[in-house]
């Protein structure tokens, strides 16, 4: 009889560490409020042990910040109309992916600078890119 009080009581613990292990520390709700102090709909998650994002709505756009538990920030990525890519980025994508269109289109900025992150079509294939403001190819991640 008393091992069923035991075995509840650990459940219960066990669920409380698992709720609190996704909680955002303070510091970095912090950090984010002031790099974007207007920010709205501001939703949180953990994506990873020691990283957190927060997606939110910026002078009317979607975007998403990543910041390390040390309130460190990561990068932001924001989704952008293809029309907005630099010159540079287009020429590659035609020169590189020739065939392909863009599926979804993001701009990332770190504090290392910024590029763009695409996933590409061609019939059945998807690939996804990352691409420097100077056209330069970063990543290339392969069929998906």
């Amino acid at each position: 009889m008393k091992t069923i009080p035991f075995v509840f009581t650990i459940i219960l613990m066990a669920g409380c560490q698992a709720r609190n292990s996704n909680e955002v520390p303070p510091i970095v709700k912090e950090s984010f409020a002031k790099q974007f102090p207007n920010a709205t709909d501001v939703e949180w998650s953990k994506e990873s042990e020691s990283e957190f994002e927060a997606e939110y709505v910026w002078n009317g756009a979607e975007q998403s910040s990543n910041y390390d538990a040390a309130a460190v920030w990561l990068i932001t990525e924001m989704e952008i109309a293809q029309s907005e890519l630099p010159a540079a980025v287009q020429e590659t994508i035609i020169r590189e992916f020739d065939g392909y269109t863009i599926d979804e289109l993001e701009k990332a900025e770190t504090g290392d600078g910024t590029f763009f992150e695409l996933q590409l079509q061609k019939d059945k294939a998807k690939i996804e890119v990352q691409i420097a403001s100077d056209g330069k190819l970063i990543t290339d991640k392969g069929e998906n």
